[in-house]
């Protein structure tokens, strides 16, 4: 199954991880969001180097927009990785 990349900022959180359980209910399986215990960075790992990789291995991309979002430069990092994306 496809990866789907979860972007959001770290200031909603909560509304992320509500968006994967939503997303978990109605069958997707293939989650990433990095702050999820199951589908994200493990505390201590190499956080860039991970979220690179998860970038590069993502089909698809969500944007939990938000004026957070919008106001995030990592936000923004990650939508145009995801952009350049070929597999997206």
């Amino acid at each position: 199954m496809a990866l789907v990349f979860l972007s959001h900022s770290s200031k909603d959180k909560a509304e992320a991880l509500q968006l994967m359980h939503w997303l978990e209910s109605h069958g997707f399986e293939s989650l990433f969001l990095d702050s999820d215990a199951r589908h994200g960075i493990a505390a201590g790992s190499e956080w860039e180097k991970e979220l690179y990789r998860e970038i590069q291995r993502s089909h698809a991309l969500i944007c939990l927009l938000s004026d957070h979002w919008l106001a995030s430069q990592w936000c923004g990092f990650e939508f145009m990785q995801v952009r350049a994306n070929p597999h997206c």
